[in-house]
């Protein structure tokens, strides 16, 4: 999808609609795999391994405790694959555009300008994990799960660290919370239908309602 306004709503309402039941998150991977390119996973191979990883580790002990881990590994798994492809999807100006557009200059401006730092920041992370793996390999370790706590407080330390000199660095650029800017989007040939089926999938999500776990 190009227009970054149908890509959010369309995020929105497949994430809401893969939360109300099993059949809506099928759903959901089905519109995933015909309208968004596969490369959307190789591009975010490794928050992929992790945000998988994870799901697949608390399903288990789901299926254990509540013999509910099936079901909560698709939803799971159908919300982690559509943030996967919005996240890969984002260009910079995406948020700042959309946000202006749907709130106004004033509000829509800081709203926007909050949401791509957040966005950056995310895909700085990935970026810092992905140098701590080379390092790793280039010492001929491997990560586990005896140093993978250790490392991720040290990528979390450099990242509140780098928030603060971004901070640091809009005051003394003197930003008070106001900004202009004029929106332009583009809308591919099948963004309409694809959102319009998003919608629909919602509705049969809602139809089709099931208790969470």
């Amino acid at each position: 999808m190009d227009d970054p306004r149908m890509r959010l709503l369309a995020t929105i309402a497949l994430t809401a609609a893969a939360y109300t039941s099993v059949a809506a998150a099928l759903l959901t991977l089905l519109w995933w795999a015909i309208f968004c390119p596969w490369k959307t996973l190789v591009a975010r191979r490794y928050a992929a391994a992790v945000l998988f990883f994870t799901i697949a580790l608390v399903a288990v002990v789901v299926q254990l405790t509540t013999r509910g881990g099936t079901p909560y590994f698709v939803r799971m798994g159908a919300i982690a694959t559509i943030a996967l492809w919005a996240s890969a999807a984002w260009q910079p100006g995406d948020l700042l555009g959309t946000a202006v557009w749907a709130f106004g200059a004033r509000g829509g401006f800081v709203i926007g300008m909050i949401g791509e730092m957040a966005v950056i920041r995310i895909a700085a992370l990935e970026e810092e994990f992905r140098r701590v793996s080379l390092a790793f390999s280039l010492k001929g370790q491997k990560i586990s799960p005896a140093n993978l706590i250790p490392l991720c407080y040290l990528v979390l330390q450099r990242a509140l660290i780098g928030a603060g000199d971004q901070a640091d660095l809009l005051a003394l650029r003197g930003f008070s919370g106001k900004g202009v800017i004029c929106p332009c989007f583009r809308q591919g040939r099948t963004d309409g239908i694809a959102l319009g089926l998003a919608l629909c999938i919602v509705l049969a999500g809602v139809l089709s309602f099931e208790r969470y776990l």
